[in-house]
């Protein structure tokens, strides 16, 4: 009996065994291959993951949202002038776009939405507002105290082909209503 359990365990339970033989070169590349595609495999899932998604919204069911908003109906929307005025940017070059005002010199509130075509475009974006930004701190530096309070706590935010800036006492309003858009 004791023998027909031996026997038994060496022909069943010797499938561990490899069916050819390889160089231990051989199981080297294999080793090495396999590692290189594991790590492989885990950078691409943590790419996915990195990645970001929004829905496609167009500009204009973006602009009804904010507009709800009432502490939006303080400010003007913004012409071909504002633009190359605040950020030097050419309006035609943004037809997805959002820019509110205010007509006073004294408000530093804005808030400009663009739906982006290009990574160049975000390029741009960012350059202008950034130097509209610090422009803008410049000038109330010193003086005004509110509303360097308000530029310090401007949101610049791109999030999938979307770009936002905002500058308002309602900032985190207005970015909570532009993320549950897209």
């Amino acid at each position: 009996m004791k023998n027909n359990t031996s026997t038994l365990q060496r022909r069943f339970f010797s499938f561990h065994k490899p069916v050819f033989r390889c160089s231990k070169q051989t199981d080297v590349l294999f080793s090495v291959a396999k590692v290189a595609l594991l790590c492989f495999l885990i950078l691409y899932i943590g790419i996915l993951f990195q990645t970001e998604t929004t829905e496609d919204v167009s500009i204009v069911q973006i602009q009804s949202a904010m507009e709800q908003d009432s502490s939006l109906s303080a400010l003007i929307p913004g012409d071909a002038n504002t633009w190359k005025r605040n950020f030097s940017l050419q309006a035609e070059e943004y037809p997805n776009a959002i820019l509110y005002t205010s007509d006073s010199m004294m408000d530093v509130s804005e808030l400009l939405i663009v739906k982006t075509d290009t990574t160049e475009q975000f390029d741009d974006l960012e350059a202008a507002v950034n130097h509209h930004l610090e422009e803008q701190k410049k000038k109330f530096n010193g003086y005004g105290t509110d509303q360097m309070d308000l530029l310090e706590h401007a949101v610049i935010l791109e999030k999938g082909n979307y770009f936002f800036y905002g500058v308002s006492e309602q900032v985190e309003q207005w970015e909570e209503v532009f993320l549950s858009c897209i």
